[in-house]
């Protein structure tokens, strides 16, 4: 996010800027900070190493975005339109992004540990 900030072309389609972190996007932004925390904590608890814990840990961390970026967002398009703009067309891809993670996180953990072995 910093480097984003400074000019480098690290935010969506390749914009940078600090405008992007004191506009609409902002929130999620900072969402996505909290969520890379939680998915280090999921990850220190061994939690991402399970189909059955990874995909919900993965969804919960993927909602965590949400619960910052929508508020924000909110105060730029209202809150009558704040999900139908800032939510529901990513709920497909929150859902297929999860499930992949979960899939695939366990499963290379346990080559891994074949490798080692």
């Amino acid at each position: 996010i910093l480097e984003g900030a400074l000019g480098l072309p690290f935010f969506a389609e390749g914009k940078s800027g600090t405008a992007w972190l004191i506009g609409p996007t902002g929130g999620y932004l900072a969402g996505f900070l909290l969520a890379a925390f939680l998915c280090g904590l999921i990850a220190e608890r061994k939690k991402e190493r399970s189909i059955k814990t990874a995909i919900p840990a993965f969804i919960v961390a993927q909602f965590t975005i949400y619960l910052f970026g929508l508020p924000w967002l909110a105060q730029f398009v209202g809150w009558d339109a704040v999900l139908s703009k800032g939510f529901y067309p990513f709920i497909p891809g929150l859902i297929v992004k999860s499930t992949i993670a979960g899939l695939v996180v366990p499963t290379a953990w346990k080559q891994l540990k074949k490798i080692e072995s």
